[in-house]
């Protein structure tokens, strides 16, 4: 684990910049100011505004939310084993088949920090957890049926196990020399197959930005979702054409 500089980057703007106008030689200047160990002179103008954004930010804050990422990814990695024992053993009727299937399969930062665009206030970085379920051909005989509420169940249990396995101590053991303030929580399903996870940090009671964990579905889920979806739409608006011309 890298240990993290002390050094702050202000979050204010310089006063004699116009930022409502691109002026290419204005923001050579500014990037100048900044920093003397960039080459600003040979980089296009979309590098030049890129780097300004990373340096309105706080580097430290970065510095920290990308470990705490790292961290993340492999608490989630450890756990898999113990969430899939945890669902076998289940003899209540709350994890049924659809929950006792689902396999994470892959890890991938999302969104515009991927690209190096630090454009908020804070920072949040998108983590995207794919997941597939190990009975596609059941869960298409039931039409898929109640499956937002399945995933949304698994966010859950997931956030359980952030504080049954001690998430804390992953971030202890990781020598942040800071003292970092964690909020778990879970954001209802943002559409029929998607739901988040959300850590939120302070640092000395200050907030500095989030981890989103997004759980989504494999391109071969994706597709039989689709399938199965575009089907019951479709015999849905026949039926609705056949008894209309019943009534007519």
């Amino acid at each position: 684990m890298n240990c993290f500089s002390d050094e702050k980057i202000s979050l204010a703007s310089n006063s004699s910049f116009d930022y409502n106008k691109v002026d290419e030689e204005n923001i050579r200047r500014e990037l100048g100011s900044i920093t003397k160990d960039y080459d600003y002179n040979n980089v296009n103008i979309d590098t030049i505004l890129n780097y300004l954004n990373y340096y309105k930010k706080n580097i430290t804050n970065i510095n920290i939310l990308c470990s705490i990422k790292d961290i993340t990814i492999c608490f989630i990695k450890n756990i898999q084993d113990d969430i899939r024992t945890f669902m076998e053993n289940d003899t209540s009727n709350f994890l049924n088949y659809y929950l006792k299937g689902f396999i994470l399969q892959n890890f991938n930062v999302l969104g515009s920090y991927k690209y190096n665009m630090y454009l908020n206030n804070y920072i949040n970085i998108d983590i995207g957890i794919e997941y597939n379920i190990l009975n596609i051909q059941e869960a298409e005989h039931c039409n898929y049926q109640n499956f937002y509420i399945y995933h949304n169940k698994y966010i859950n249990i997931l956030k359980s196990f952030f504080y049954n396995k001690n998430f804390a101590q992953y971030i202890k053991e990781a020598n942040i020399h800071y003292n970092l303030d964690l909020s778990i929580g879970v954001r209802p399903f943002i559409n029929l197959y998607k739901s988040i996870l959300v850590i939120n940090i302070s640092k000395q009671n200050k907030y500095i930005g989030s981890i989103h964990l997004i759980l989504y579905p494999s391109n071969e889920l994706s597709h039989s979702l689709y399938n199965v979806y575009h089907e019951l739409c479709t015999s849905r608006l026949k039926k609705n054409s056949n008894d209309k011309r019943n009534v007519s």
